[in-house]
């Protein structure tokens, strides 16, 4: 499996961010670490919460991405991103 880096990772918050993504489904949903976003954009954190696996938050963040975008939906819909996350959590496995 390729590597993923925290770069990576980092360009795809960067335009989840941009479609609306806020701070407080990234916390509660995504990274349960309670990193917010600007730790992860400014600082690298990449810790997730079943082990420090870049590669899961990287799957998990490109899946809400792609999804998001294939949808055709306008940028600001925190019940989307709320959905997509928990449904990552749920299918985005090791």
């Amino acid at each position: 499996m390729m590597r993923i880096g925290s770069e990576d990772t980092k360009k795809i918050l960067t335009q989840l961010v941009a479609l609306g993504l806020d701070n407080d489904t990234y916390v509660n949903f995504i990274h349960h670490a309670k990193h917010p976003i600007s730790a992860m954009l400014n600082y690298g954190v990449v810790e997730y919460r079943h082990g420090a696996n870049t590669e899961l938050l990287h799957r998990k963040l490109d899946w809400m991405l792609r999804t998001y975008r294939d949808w055709g939906l306008p940028p600001g819909r925190t019940d989307v991103f709320v959905a997509l996350a928990k449904a990552a959590n749920l299918g985005i496995h090791r």
